[in-house]
């Protein structure tokens, strides 16, 4: 049987689907191939974000549409362009982007550095502890229960001291 090869391949400048992944999400974009990065991978200028990323072939689908219906510019929006060119191969489904992300679903995060408090470091005395004492936070009553002390220790052969 011969050998089945990948005739597969992009030229640059091709216009392409490419997969985004974002915010937990997966989507289709259009994008450029700028280079070919190895024997299965390219590098991508996706339009929407002005950002370069590097994709596999497998992840790359071609545009079918008519490049000159696109706007590439910064006043593009996803109205005008075409995302019902998008191939469906029988041997992979993909669903083509319905809906952009909103933005209230987007996550950030600040984390705010504090101080830290060097009166409550144990200075290696074992003793003090910031203002209090080790016997303070205690007291002078309280017994720490040791593990022979419980019923279930005397039930099981524990002895006690």
């Amino acid at each position: 049987m011969p050998l089945v090869t990948s005739r597969r391949f992009f030229e640059l400048g091709d216009t392409v689907w490419a997969r985004w992944y974002s915010a937990r999400k997966e989507t289709w974009e259009l994008g450029t191939i700028k280079e070919k990065v190895g024997s299965k991978m390219y590098k991508i200028f996706i339009i929407k974000y002005e950002a370069t990323c590097i994709r596999h072939i497998d992840q790359l689908l071609k545009f079918t549409g008519n490049d000159n219906s696109l706007k590439i510019n910064n006043t593009d929006n996803v109205e005008s362009r075409n995302f019902q060119s998008l191939p469906l191969l029988p041997s992979m489904p993909v669903n083509a982007p319905l809906s952009e992300p909103s933005v209230s679903n987007l996550r950030s995060s600040t984390i705010v550095e504090q101080p830290v408090n060097t009166d409550a470091i144990d200075h290696g005395n074992g003793e003090e502890w910031g203002d209090y004492s080790a016997q303070d936070s205690v007291g002078d009553s309280t017994k720490i229960p040791e593990a022979s002390d419980s019923p279930e220790a005397s039930e099981n052969g524990v002895e006690q001291p």
